[in-house]
């Protein structure tokens, strides 16, 4: 196993923790989206700084997949309903300007 590319006492983020947390995951509710998104971002950036690629894994077991799915369901309706949420209050204050 190699080590966490990135871990220093300077660095924030690990290059797997900066790439999966704190960028793929601000683009999807899914874990397994977002490992996907998250490996050609640390290949690159491994490929970049000469480091031998760590090429990251993921195993996903039976009794978690359904709740990670349950879970993208749960956040991806919270965030639609908070979206139309805000149209219908756009609507209302662009209804008021034509008045």
């Amino acid at each position: 196993m190699l080590p966490s590319l990135g871990c220093s006492n300077e660095a924030e983020w690990t290059y797997f923790g900066k790439a999966y947390f704190d960028e793929a995951l601000r683009h999807t509710y899914s874990f397994v989206k977002a490992f996907e998104l998250a490996k050609p971002v640390i290949a690159d950036r491994e490929r970049k700084e000469d480091f031998t690629p760590s090429e990251p894994q993921m195993a996903l077991g039976r009794a978690i997949e359904p709740k990670l799915a349950q879970l993208e369901n749960q956040l991806n309706a919270k965030n639609e309903e908070s979206s139309s949420q805000r149209w219908r209050r756009f609507g209302r204050q662009f209804e008021a300007l034509l008045a």
